[in-house]
């Protein structure tokens, strides 16, 4: 180590703090006994690097410029989130239960562009999960009329309005068999019609 004007450096002959390090620094703890805020200073392109878990109690994690970015070090938002490379599937944000465990799933994203509510593997662009006899999906003009989307545990579909009226404007209703629809019927035309 070097003692220079009042600044111990180790691995460095001009240290410009009072403990100016060169090279990597292994501890169990990182405390900061003053008031004031602990800043880590640009050493080269990062400013800092964490292995393993970071826990801020009580601080949180701020920047008052520029954007953050996960798995990319040019994020392109304020909160950038991205997968490596080759990556499919993968989990980039949820949202879990308050259980220590977290294993129950309230809000995910994929990197494959896919959103599930109540389930960490959406199949589909919103895919949403509820086992209870209550409906998934409530789409809703104010707090007392909407109308509601219940799937069963036997995959049927149930559809309800608190209006009492389901509309399907000048257009045809098609109830078919087989997973596809035949060909349209000798005099079947126009809209409004239901073809079973």
């Amino acid at each position: 180590y070097t003692f220079s004007g009042g600044n111990v450096g180790i691995g460095t002959t001009s240290p410009y703090a009072k403990l100016s390090v060169v090279g990597e620094i292994v501890g169990a703890y990182f405390t900061a006994t003053s008031s004031t805020a602990s800043t880590f200073p640009y050493a080269s392109t990062t400013a800092l690097t964490i292995s393993g878990n970071a826990y801020f109690p009580g601080s949180g994690i701020w920047n008052t410029s520029g954007n953050i970015g996960i798995g990319t070090t040019s994020p392109y938002a304020k909160l950038s989130i991205h997968a490596n490379d080759g990556e499919t599937n993968t989990t980039l944000f949820s949202i879990a239960s308050s259980t220590g465990s977290a294993t129950t799933s309230l809000f995910a994203v994929l990197n494959s562009g896919n959103i599930g509510v109540g389930t960490l593997s959406p199949a589909r662009k919103f895919s949403v999960f509820g086992t209870s006899a209550n409906p998934q999906l409530r789409v809703s003009y104010d707090a007392t009329n909407y109308s509601e989307l219940t799937v069963s545990a036997t995959g049927d579909l149930t559809l309800s309005a608190t209006g009492g009226d389901i509309y399907a404007l000048e257009e045809n209703l098609r109830i078919c068999a087989g997973g596809a629809c035949p060909s349209d019927p000798s005099g079947f035309s126009g809209n409004g019609n239901i073809l079973a």
